[in-house]
């Protein structure tokens, strides 16, 4: 603007504002997403994951390969394995970042509400033969959630006490109990075991009864009482090996006695074992004993004199 100069030339040197890139460590956060479930018997999964960056211009990428999932089925906790080696961070503006991981994670709590299993124990019915027979272990096991599964889930330990043994009539218990099982199944956590109670039944012989019958007897009067403790019973019951003996009791010594022949008692032993109580007896039948009249035989004296 000067009337003083007439050839004035303006030269420009530049000048600049310089940013530098923060070198103070800046800390950004993974957080890897997490669910909680019940046991149901399907699978279940979790993914993904969110990022905290503080609100800075810092991007976050995972690298090739990394997968942010978790699944599983049965009761417990899986991990998706998120680690800070899976990710990058970019920024112009931060050269040293800090990349920070919280493991994402699925769980799978098991099912706390009872489950009661119930061991139903095998049974049989059969009539005395004078052989042992015997019945073992259980028929059935069965719970009243259909998640669970008995097959797998149920570790029994089987005892003697397992089979039931007997040959005379009577109930024999089999003798399975609830500690012979244990649950292993981490699903379930409140497993309860029942027994119901089987036995082997020996029944006496009902379709063919035993009548024991006195002997009779007789003979003429002779003064002397007449007794037979003989009997008879009805064959082709009694299976081998076991033998009737039977008490009697009766006597005659006149024409006119009653004469009736008794069966006392009776009783069916297998060597040293008495058993009566296998078989079904009928009424006793009474034998008679009779005096028949003795025959007298008259003879009249013969006498004479001279007329």
């Amino acid at each position: 603007t000067s009337k003083n100069f007439t050839n004035v030339e303006f030269v420009i040197v530049d000048g600049a504002l310089t940013i530098t890139t923060d070198d103070t460590e800046v800390v950004v956060t993974v957080t890897g997403n997490t669910k909680t479930v019940v046991y149901d018997g399907t699978e279940h999964s979790v993914e993904g994951y969110t990022v905290d960056v503080n609100g800075l211009p810092i991007t976050v990428t995972p690298k090739a390969g990394t997968e942010a999932m978790a699944s599983g089925t049965n009761a417990g906790t899986y991990y998706m394995g998120l680690t800070a080696d899976d990710f990058t961070a970019e920024s112009n503006n931060y050269s040293n970042i800090r990349i920070a991981v919280t493991d994402g994670w699925l769980k799978i709590d098991p099912i706390t509400d009872k489950v009661t299993v119930t061991v139903t124990e095998n049974a049989d019915t059969v009539e005395y033969d004078g052989k042992e027979h015997s019945v073992t272990g259980y028929k059935s096991m069965t719970a009243d959630n259909a998640l669970y599964d008995v097959k797998k889930n149920v570790a029994e330990t089987q005892t003697a006490a397992w089979t039931a043994k007997g040959t005379d009539v009577g109930e024999y218990p089999v003798g399975i109990v609830s500690g012979d099982f244990a649950n292993t199944s981490k699903n379930f956590t409140n497993v309860v075991f029942t027994v119901a109670d089987g036995a082997l039944t020996i029944s006496p012989i009902t379709e063919k009864t035993i009548a024991v019958t006195a002997a009779s007897d007789s003979k003429k009067y002779d003064g002397t009482p007449l007794t037979n403790n003989g009997f008879s019973c009805t064959e082709g019951v009694l299976v081998p090996g076991d033998v009737l003996t039977a008490v009697v009791e009766g006597s005659a010594t006149n024409v006119s006695d009653e004469g009736k022949n008794v069966v006392k008692s009776y009783k069916v032993m297998r060597g040293g074992a008495d058993v009566t109580g296998n078989y079904t007896f009928a009424n006793s039948v009474d034998g008679k004993l009779t005096i028949l009249p003795r025959t007298v035989k008259l003879t009249s004296e013969t006498a004479s004199k001279e007329y």
